[in-house]
């Protein structure tokens, strides 16, 4: 008997049920992007993976979808973009039929959903500019820190993940979605051993960005150095430096006093 299955004897384990919706979708003839909007309208986090069958006045003419599944958090609305050229039948009524599934982990897709929605035609023009500016561990406060810089004319929204080696195994650390006016430090509490620290001179950054919160259409994936920080001030370590000084030279006077006495 499996273990988890042995503890639900005993023990009144609380259960998350996943539950993952297909909200709207639309055709931006700007970008000649198909956006889906998706839900999370269950208590954990899913990842999820869609396949959409375009439609044109009942005619097959396009299939879009994600290469690799994507995550989204609990009780949010998450957006999508897929690359596709409908110029030709914007004057048709545009459908889609999504099929989306979803699961615990990126490799256990187990559940789906499927609908047909009306793709709404509409022209935006995302105007967010985001960099990364460095990548930081904290061995003190055991703190992986990502700082961005809002390099464009109006705030952004940025959902980011590290791609690092932990234990030797490969490991994605994510952090809270966050609004991005000007300079941000994202961090997360992530345990990294100094062999951990040594296998990973790099990191890789994957960042999905936008202009609107529920629609990151922008990406960033970059390989960048992880700076190694100790996290004290400045001034304390300087302190810290000259208390040592002190108590050095107090130690030594103290010392060669001692020796003077048992001389006389």
């Amino acid at each position: 008997m499996a273990l988890p299955e042995t503890l639900d004897m005993f023990f009144d384990l609380p259960r998350y049920e996943l539950s993952l919706d297909i909200v709207s979708g639309d055709y931006n003839v700007k970008t000649k992007n198909v956006e889906i909007v998706y839900q999370n309208i269950g208590e954990t986090g899913a990842f999820a993976k869609a396949t959409a069958s375009i439609f044109a006045d009942n005619e097959s003419v396009a299939t879009v979808g994600d290469e690799e599944p994507f995550f989204i958090t609990p009780e949010t609305k998450f957006g999508r973009a897929y690359e596709a050229d409908l110029t030709e039948w914007v004057t048709e009524e545009l459908r889609a039929h999504v099929y989306l599934e979803y699961g615990e982990s990126r490799k256990s897709l187990t559940e789906a959903v499927e609908k047909d929605i009306i793709l709404s035609i509409f022209e935006f023009d995302d105007r967010s500019e985001l960099s990364v500016t460095a990548v930081k561990y904290d061995t003190r406060l055991e703190r992986l820190m990502l700082n961005l810089k809002n390099i464009g004319p109006v705030t952004c929204y940025a959902d980011a993940e590290l791609e690092l080696k932990i234990e030797g195994e490969p490991e994605f650390v994510r952090f809270t979605p966050a609004e991005i006016k000007d300079e941000t430090t994202l961090s997360e509490r992530v345990k990294l051993t100094p062999a951990d620290l040594a296998e990973n001179p790099t990191v890789l950054v994957h960042i999905r960005y936008g202009e609107r919160p529920d629609m990151l259409i922008k990406t960033i994936d970059e390989e960048h150095p992880l700076v190694i920080v100790s996290g004290y001030p400045t001034g304390v370590i300087v302190a810290v430096a000259v208390l040592a000084a002190v108590v050095t030279i107090v130690g030594l006077l103290l010392w060669r006093r001692g020796r003077r006495k048992k001389k006389k």
